[in-house]
């Protein structure tokens, strides 16, 4: 368990003083770094590279309430190293940003330049321990560090990005000593997605605690290990076309997708697969996890779950936290479109997404409360760890959250999909809900207000229902017709759909959605053929399909005769 300080006036000058000496070996190695002090925020470091502004983030240190010891973190809480070793943290904060240029995929490659090798790179992001020799037999079962990609930047357009040697951001203007502005045009917010993958047997088709394996041949700027050591997540790029998102996500299901069968597994992108044993899964090696699953048992036992999580800028975190609140009324019918979940241990559950059941029983899960501001936001969320109920920041689950200190809003609520283009459709969606509540919010438009209890009910039928059935209409509180409701909500987008250009784009990947059945019918239509093992093999069929070529939405036309 982590102690933030908040509150504890001791504490925090130990935590500024541990930032201090931090700042003095950044300084050392030629990096910007100074400490921030927000109001009712922690303490933070932020550090820059003087060459490349745009390798940049926040430090904080923070105390391990287990052990009584000081560490330098991340701030999306990833452990560094010792507070007593700031120089080993300098050079591993710096390590971090500084990888190879050709690390993560890039959506189409550049003339003579080689493809993913499938070997790790030569500077993985830093642990809290020493990582074996890379190639080595340890390393391919060691869990990868996690990426420094999940210090989601302000985004940039990968169309120019894919010709670079490395991806420069478009920044987003944050002034580190106040506060950011309150918003940005919204032809310039950046949408980037991360997808879990099941890894399976190609043999068996069952869930298969091997995604070490398939991680150490992949670069660890763009995939990492999770919870389980059977799930591989894949982070994309923030971008600002959706053809450009679509392309970075198709190259990284594509890399970790040939990765896995030179090993006889396959990725499976959906809430959960029908074929899993929760005796054979084992949690990933890391101190964290290992406190997660000795306090929270058999839901560890039982979390052979995948989502997917979609981050859009939101610079200024007061309104990041109203915008979250605006928005959660909005969410199910985007749960209903991503439903991916209907088999659960062998069993047809009846639910479209069953992995929503599932999830909902942690203690931070749910719609997030009409907070009054970021401080009383991250109040609520320090009095959380404090309590002993969540181990750190990292537990809030909410359905959309802003980030800790990162310029994103996070939308946690949806499976993961099979079908690529149902990942960059729900992207758009959730980026245009994002820039409508914006304007909203900054205008003093009163948002929706729907009780919390109707909210839980909504969620509850777009789990139950998905596409086949009916979904509440938050504004009534009626029950309608899910492709109704859908259709309704991507009217009212789009003045915002507009201003990004992805109207035409979004209405064709909508009405192809709603043309076909979902992927919980598919799954059950799948088991009718050939029982669980054809199940499998669709998911296996649709996570790869649209991986080689470009994608797109076709005529709005096209998509409804299909």
């Amino acid at each position: 368990m982590v102690d933030i300080g908040y509150g504890h006036v001791g504490r925090a000058r130990d935590g500024i003083a541990c930032l201090d000496v931090l700042a003095a070996q950044m300084h050392a190695r030629g990096w910007s770094a100074y400490i921030t002090t927000p109001p009712g925020r922690l303490a933070s470091l932020f550090v820059q590279d003087p060459h490349d502004p745009a390798e940049c983030g926040d430090i904080v240190a923070a105390r391990d309430a287990t052990t009584g010891h000081w560490w330098y973190w991340f701030s999306w809480a990833e452990r560094i190293a010792p507070a007593h070793t700031p120089a080993a943290a300098a050079d591993a904060i710096i390590g971090a940003f500084q990888r190879p240029a050709d690390d993560p995929p890039e959506p189409g490659p550049e003339p003579g330049r080689r493809p993913v090798s499938g070997r790790p790179p030569a500077a993985p992001r830093p642990a809290p321990r020493r990582l074996p020799p890379a190639g080595s037999r340890r390393a391919s079962l060691e869990p990868r560090p996690r990426s420094p990609s999940r210090a989601f930047r302000p985004g940039g357009d990968a169309g120019a990005a894919r010709h670079a040697r490395k991806w420069r951001s478009k920044h987003v203007t944050l002034d580190h000593t106040g506060r950011p502005p309150a918003r940005q045009h919204p032809d310039s917010v950046a949408v980037g997605v991360e997808e879990e993958f099941h890894t399976v047997g190609l043999r068996t088709r069952r869930l298969a605690a091997q995604a070490g394996h398939i991680l150490a041949q992949l670069p660890a700027g763009s995939f990492s290990s999770e919870l389980h050591q059977s799930v591989v997540e894949a982070n994309s790029r923030p971008h600002i076309r959706l053809t450009d998102l679509a392309a970075d996500i198709a190259a990284l299901r594509r890399a970790a997708i040939d990765t896995a069968e030179q090993l006889e597994l396959g990725l499976v992108a959906a809430g959960t697969v029908p074929i899993a044993d929760p005796d054979t899964v084992r949690v990933t090696s890391d101190p964290r996890y290992e406190h997660i699953r000795g306090e929270y048992r058999m839901l560890v036992r039982e979390q052979l779950i995948c989502g997917l999580h979609i981050h859009v800028d939101l610079a200024d975190r007061d309104l990041a936290v109203a915008v979250a609140h605006r928005m959660a009324p909005w969410l199910p019918p985007l749960l209903a479109l991503s439903a991916s979940s209907p088999f659960w241990l062998g069993t047809d559950t009846g639910y479209a997404s069953y992995r929503t059941l599932i999830w909902r029983r942690w203690p931070t899960t749910g719609a997030p409360a009409g907070f009054a501001s970021a401080a009383d936001y991250d109040q609520t969320v320090a009095d959380l760890v404090r309590s002993g109920v969540v181990t750190d920041p990292g537990m809030i689950y909410f359905d959309v959250r802003p980030s800790a200190h990162l310029p994103t809003v996070e939308l946690r609520i949806c499976d993961a999909c099979p079908r690529l283009q149902d990942v960059v459709l729900l992207a758009g969606l959730f980026r245009a809900l994002v820039i409508r509540e914006t304007g909203a919010a900054v205008t003093g438009r009163a948002p929706l207000r729907v009780r919390p209890e109707l909210l839980e009910a909504a969620t509850w039928r777009a789990a139950r229902s998905g596409l086949e059935g009916d979904l509440v209409d938050p504004a009534t509180a009626a029950p309608v017709p899910a492709r109704q409701l859908i259709r309704q909500l991507l009217a009212d987008l789009r003045p915002a759909l507009e201003t990004t250009g992805d109207w035409d784009q979004v209405t064709g990947l909508t009405e192809s959605a709603l043309a076909r059945v979902s992927s919980a019918a598919r799954q059950r239509a799948a088991y009718a053929r050939g029982g669980l093992e054809q199940v499998v093999d669709t998911l296996l069929e649709e996570t790869r399909a649209g991986t080689g070529g470009q994608l797109g939405a076709r005529p709005v036309g096209a998509a409804a005769q299909r």
